[in-house]
């Protein structure tokens, strides 16, 4: 750690950047300081507790907010779309499968975390522990009273309006097993009153026992903005132990977030260090006004650098891990050449990634249904589906993107692996750059999931690509949904760490979907100033290069030769097939300059 506290952790993707931090974190946990956990998002905090508990089955509190009231909610709106008659059928599905795949990994764990080590949990083990040795924690629950006021004047008795004085730990243990009481018609002023002095007592009782829980633990985990939370703020500390501040996936948080675990805590004094890991080349906050048009806000750009990113190029001292483990080499040339300067190198242990035998099998053998012949003889771990006549149509509402060929082109692709048998043990995910891409991969999914008889929680899982960073999955079918490379066609697939994101999610296997003519144009032309073009165009043409693309246009319903536009084009007219005889076309960016 430098002399100002501060140290950071560059990781570039599948070199085990969050077990390094989680090891360190066990490491200093053991050297007797408190660490306080958190990250961008959720998914960012519990990739990082999960790295700390599979290296050592440490205790830890995960603080969320809302559990119970976003289950309640989830629940609600299933049933506010099905009475509304403006949302069609299919809205419901999404939204019920959608839940669905949030629990696909674990029932809870996706809405409330780990059960093992939630709040909830921590506050019913502290509960029972203290009722079996007979430990009380008295306090006041009369109505405006201060919780800590229980000292009885005058001997007054413990029914005094002002003093109602309990045992907290008796209280929650008490409530919690028993069924919630429904709330009672407020008309009914008697029944009503009990209800709500009933629920006021449980919930001061329930805080004070969270505080006292928080209090005692050294290790907590949330967001940096739940660091600001009451619970951890006034609490978090309370020990007297110094404080380190671990943060994951640091390059997502916007500044002010990051300065809320830092300066917030009311024990803020005895933060004495922080270490941020990250990579600045994936995923950066979410700032709407650095991207608005017009501009307005001239501060837009500096609002979405994030402080990992500032540390970076003011040339902060950076530890940089780049022995990757996650992916086949095949995997990790083009975003090592592209994106990290060729630093990225292979560990020993991904010789043993290898692609599923049955699954490069079946993937051959479906090739082959599109390009007769195809040998692929290098292996199957890179493929490009070129969907000649995929076209993009966008959402009036919400601007979002679809492209229906790309859909159908895989799907059939999914029906047919599963078909075979051969998704079984492999992990795999179809990962889109928009909302809209998944909502119509989700439908199709539940269509094929009723058709196949299979249970949801068996089929291909759909993600966002920001919701894959920090992921991994043995075989990953990558939709980009555009179909022209235009600056304004791209839209969030131009930016090139959301692109670095998705190709560097699959370990064994990565099949790239797209249009052909996305690199039907000037973008690539070395005549062109210099600059970093778009990573999507790039690597769409070091598959070309590669000899890596399949031609496969989607079936489309039949259409009189008459009606059909003369000028549709399949594609770029160079485009080369896999087992073609024809040369291949030769890019001015193989893999993108090594100074890149």
């Amino acid at each position: 750690m430098t002399k100002g506290g501060c140290s950071i952790l560059e990781g570039f993707p599948g070199c085990g950047k969050t077990t390094v931090l989680a090891a360190t974190a066990i490491f200093l946990y053991r050297c007797g300081f408190n660490i306080l956990l958190v990250g961008a998002s959720n998914a960012a905090v519990d990739a990082l507790v999960d790295s700390l508990v599979a290296l050592e089955p440490i205790q830890y509190a995960r603080i969320r907010r809302g559990e119970v009231e976003k289950r309640s909610r989830m629940t609600a709106n299933a049933r506010e779309s099905a009475s509304d008659e403006g949302n069609a059928e299919v809205e419901q599905h999404v939204a019920l499968i959608g839940l669905l795949q949030a629990l696909k990994s674990s029932q809870s764990r996706k809405i409330e975390g780990d059960p093992q080590y939630s709040l909830l949990t921590h506050i019913n083990r502290r509960c029972s522990e203290a009722i079996a040795k007979n430990e009380s924690h008295m306090i006041n629950v009369a109505q405006g009273a201060k919780k800590m006021d229980t000292t009885m004047p005058g001997g007054e008795s413990t029914e005094s309006s002002e003093h109602d004085v309990r045992n907290a730990f008796s209280v929650v243990n008490e409530y919690l097993p028993q069924p919630k009481d429904p709330r009672p018609d407020p008309s009914s002023t008697d029944e009503f009153k009990k209800w709500l002095d009933r629920q006021s007592i449980f919930k001061k009782c329930y805080d004070t026992v969270a505080d006292l829980v928080v209090k005692n633990t050294s290790i907590v985990a949330c967001t940096n903005n739940l660091a600001g939370s009451h619970i951890v703020r006034r609490n978090f500390g309370a020990n007297g132990k110094p404080i380190i501040v671990i943060a994951d996936e640091d390059g997502q948080a916007l500044e002010p977030d990051v300065i809320i675990p830092l300066a917030s805590l009311d024990m803020a004094q005895l933060v004495v260090g922080t270490i941020r890991g990250g990579d600045s080349h994936q995923l950066p906050p979410l700032a709407i006004t650095a991207s608005e048009v017009p501009g307005y806000n001239e501060f837009g750009a500096q609002l979405a650098r994030s402080f990992f990113d500032r540390l970076r190029r003011a040339r902060f001292p950076v530890t940089t891990v780049s022995q990757q483990c996650r992916m086949c080499p095949q995997l990790r040339k083009f975003p090592s050449e592209f994106t990290y300067f060729g630093r990225m190198i292979d560990d020993p242990s991904v010789a043993s990634i290898i692609i599923n035998s049955e699954l490069a099998d079946a993937l051959l053998t479906w090739i082959r249904t599109k390009e007769p012949g195809a040998k692929f003889n290098n292996g199957l771990e890179l493929i490009g589906l070129n969907v000649s006549n995929g076209q993009t149509m966008v959402n009036d509402r919400n601007h979002s993107r679809s492209n229906a060929e790309n859909v159908s082109v895989v799907m059939d692709l999914v029906e047919f692996l599963i078909n075979q048998n051969v998704l079984s043990n492999v992990t795999c995910s179809i990962i889109t750059t928009y909302s809209e891409q998944k909502k119509s991969y989700i439908t199709k999914m539940l269509e094929l999931s009723e058709k196949l008889n299979i249970i949801w929680q068996d089929m291909v899982d759909v993600m966002s690509v920001d919701r894959m960073q920090g992921h991994e999955k043995d075989m990953i079918i990558l939709d980009w949904v555009v179909d022209s490379g235009t600056k304004s066609d791209l839209g969030f697939a131009s930016d090139n760490r959301r692109a670095n994101v998705a190709i560097t999610r699959a370990r064994t296997c990565l099949i790239v979907v797209a249009n052909g003519r996305i690199i039907d144009n000037d973008r690539l032309s070395e005549v062109k100033p210099i600059e970093v073009p778009p990573e999507i165009l790039v690597h769409w043409q070091y598959l070309l290069n590669s000899r890596l693309i399949v031609d496969c246009p989607a079936e489309l319903p039949t259409v009189d030769n008459n009606d059909r536009d003369e000028n549709e084009c399949p594609g770029p007219a160079e485009l080369a097939t896999v087992d073609g005889n024809d040369q291949e076309k030769e890019s001015p960016y193989p893999m993108g300059p090594p100074n890149w």
